[in-house]
């Protein structure tokens, strides 16, 4: 699989994602944090399958990253949306949606507590919620079921 793990917040499962064998690309805001998971990733033997780069998301995604689409998984630490407006944080949203594949994941970690994942399912219309009972029955999360998990449709709505 082919995973982003987007902001600062959301850096442990770029190690979790590797692990499992997963493609991983992290981006984040800050140099000091990119080079803390570069050197872990390569710590423990895990860079083989692993790029990162250091970003600004004022106006979603800069172009030089155009190349990077198609994710199984989008993970999001809605902290990397604090400095950003209403406008800048729906087009980053809509950017990162498109750049998953069908069927693709997204995964908002309850990493930021000014911004709540809940606070960001309207941007997510169209797209399916795994239901926090199932997670909580898997015992994954302990107590609560932090965040949300969010599946892209199969296919576009205007196809049959």
């Amino acid at each position: 699989d082919a995973a982003l793990v987007v902001g600062s917040g959301a850096a442990p499962m770029t190690y979790l994602l590797a692990a499992h064998d997963a493609a991983v690309t992290f981006l984040a805001g800050e140099l000091g944090c990119v080079e803390r998971v570069e050197s872990r990733m390569a710590a423990e033997a895990l860079s083989s399958l692993f790029e990162s780069y250091v970003t600004q998301f004022d106006a979603g995604l800069p172009e030089f990253l155009s190349f990077l689409d198609n994710f199984d998984v989008v993970v999001l630490d809605p902290g990397v949306l604090l400095e950003l407006g209403a406008a800048r944080r729906t087009e980053l949203i809509s950017d990162l949606q498109h750049r998953s594949r069908p069927g693709g994941v997204h995964v908002i970690l309850p990493t930021c507590s000014a911004i709540a994942p809940e606070s960001l399912r309207p941007m997510y219309a169209e797209w399916t919620e795994e239901e926090q009972q199932k997670r909580k029955r898997r015992g994954a999360y302990g107590k609560s079921a932090p965040g949300l998990i969010l599946c892209k449709p199969l296919c576009p709505e205007d196809t049959g």
